[in-house]
């Protein structure tokens, strides 16, 4: 879970995955597998349903492309749940797409990495992820590199596990959310657009924001 969400009208909160990471039943933070300090902090209300390529994953593709990879979770009103991001703090708002840039720095905090100091690489490209041993077509994705000097000596930028972190880049107030980690190819990390995430949820009906 890369960070929560608040509804405006119910003051509900929400934490914010993939789709791909959990679609239904009791989430558990941190995970079982991680901690033995496991416990239950909600459920998912809601999730994109990701679609199966049909042929090559290409710009043409008309079908099996995929913009948003997204779990809701509602968290019960016992949970504390604090609006910030681990290791980041509380953010700013969503960044628009158009202020997003090629070279510009963006922060993560991964469940594998830990917290991270990237660059944003192309922009609005059409990617294949692999996901126990599927397929699946991405386009408008965020991609994601180490700065030059670490680019020999750092590894994965991005690492299994990292799925459903944040990334935030710094403004002249603290931290924007611009995207959401979906995967990677041990080159490079990929991510969703914030900005997307949010036209999702608008399309659900819910008014949502991260401050």
């Amino acid at each position: 879970m890369g960070g929560v969400v608040q509804d405006q009208q119910s003051a509900q909160k929400y934490g914010v995955t993939c789709a791909h990471v959990m679609t239904s039943g009791t989430v558990e933070q941190p995970a079982q597998v991680d901690s033995n300090r496991a416990a239950a902090i909600g459920t998912v209300s809601a999730h994109t349903s990701l679609q199966l390529p049909v042929g090559l994953c290409t710009p043409k593709s008309a079908t099996g492309v995929n913009t948003v990879d997204i779990a809701l979770i509602e968290i019960d009103s016992s949970t504390s749940a604090d609006l910030e991001v681990l290791d980041i703090g509380p953010l700013t708002g969503i960044t628009p797409i158009a202020s997003i840039g090629q070279g510009q720095t963006v922060e993560f905090t991964g469940r594998s990495s830990g917290n991270r100091t990237l660059r944003v690489g192309a922009l609005g490209i059409i990617y294949k992820l692999k996901w126990q041993g599927q397929d699946y077509c991405f386009q408008n994705v965020i991609q994601l590199n180490w700065p030059k000097f670490y680019q020999l000596l750092g590894g994965r930028p991005v690492m299994r596990g990292d799925s459903g972190a944040w990334i935030c880049n710094p403004d002249e107030n603290g931290f924007g959310w611009c995207g959401m980690i979906i995967g990677e190819d041990r080159l490079h990390g990929y991510a969703i657009y914030a900005e997307t995430i949010e036209d999702w949820w608008k399309q659900q009906g819910l008014t949502l924001t991260v401050t």
